[in-house]
């Protein structure tokens, strides 16, 4: 699911998504790109901001650190990677 998340008087690009608690075995990694080439996906400047228990998963929402104003286009997708 994503979304727009205000700070102060900023608006970020902000995504959430289900994690498997017991999927120990996989990473999950938010990225976030001001283009759709390979090569632009990148974790720096994506924080989590909130991680809610709910049963046997986690509820994890996190932002771009770009505001929405700042930058003409910009995505965020889930990678999810074996360790």
């Amino acid at each position: 699911v994503g979304g727009l998340s205000a700070s102060g008087a900023a608006l970020y690009l902000a995504m959430t998504w289900r994690q498997n608690k017991a999927a120990s075995d996989l990473r999950f990694e938010p990225v976030a790109s001001g283009t759709l080439l390979s090569g632009g996906w990148a974790t720096n400047g994506v924080v989590e901001t909130g991680r809610e228990d709910a049963g046997a998963w986690w509820r994890v929402t996190s932002r771009d650190s770009v505001p929405v104003d700042e930058a003409p286009q910009r995505w965020m997708r889930l990678r999810v990677r074996d360790p």
